[in-house]
């Protein structure tokens, strides 16, 4: 993404609908605090390299979430 980056989509994201749920995915093994993370649009970070397990529970766990 030559003009952009995941922070910025994932805070547009939020911002056209909050309920849509944002997993930023990042091969900079960032460890970014929950609450900046939600400050910046994401509710899950996965940081590469990860296993083929966390990655559809994450998914699961943010499909659960849309219907809360």
């Amino acid at each position: 993404m030559p003009d952009v980056n995941g922070w910025e989509i994932s805070k547009a994201t939020k911002q056209k609908n909050d309920k849509i749920p944002v997993i930023i995915l990042t091969g900079w093994g960032i460890d970014v605090p929950e609450e900046e993370a939600k400050r910046r649009g994401a509710d899950y970070i996965i940081t590469k390299p990860f296993d083929l397990d966390e990655l559809l529970l994450v998914v699961n766990t943010a499909v659960q979430s849309i219907s809360k």
